[in-house]
């Protein structure tokens, strides 16, 4: 019932080697693809109205115990302006960490390069210092009509809007321009 691993290996080796070899018929496929899939969003989207709606949910989230190289290591594997800050899993929302601030402190060293004694810190104890100073967050509950988030981002720092469910006050979700 189950396809051999065997198989699935020649299967991804196969695919790999045929995108090398169209690699622009490759592109534009998925450029095509693209396409298709924001005309179907469209569609599919045209009676949604509030933040909940369109909302990434279960955010990537940055904790207080951790260290800053691991902050760092998570906004840059996922190409994040922004990183909300929790205490822990269930906790309040602290702030939001940018990656503009997170290199500004990191990069002090000569030259520019990264201070390994500032990536051993923890996040909460370089808040607590005052070393990096986050984002206060633009906080809004997921009923919230679609059309009050663009009066937040007048300011035009692109910040996310960071969403509690209204009953727990727990991040559900988060929502940008892009």
């Amino acid at each position: 019932m189950h396809t051999p691993f065997e198989r699935l290996y020649e299967l991804v080796v196969d695919a790999r080697n045929t995108a090398m070899h169209e690699g622009a018929s490759a592109r534009y496929l998925t450029a095509h693809a693209i396409e298709l899939s924001l005309i179907l969003e469209d569609s599919l989207m045209k009676d949604c109205h509030t933040i909940g709606e369109y909302m990434v949910r279960n955010p990537v989230c940055a904790f207080l115990w951790q260290p800053l190289s691991f902050v760092r290591q998570t906004i840059l594997i996922n190409s994040f302006s922004y990183l909300p800050i929790l205490m822990s899993a269930d906790s309040e929302i602290v702030g939001l960490i940018s990656d503009l601030e997170l290199a500004r402190y990191l990069r002090t060293e000569p030259k520019g390069n990264l201070s390994k004694k500032k990536l051993r810190r923890t996040l909460g104890d370089t808040l607590k210092s005052k070393d990096i100073e986050c984002c206060p967050p633009k906080i809004y509950q997921t009923e919230a009509p679609i059309s009050e988030v663009f009066d937040a981002w007048a300011d035009g720092n692109g910040q996310p809007i960071l969403v509690q469910c209204s009953a727990t006050k727990r991040l559900v979700g988060m929502l940008t321009p892009f």
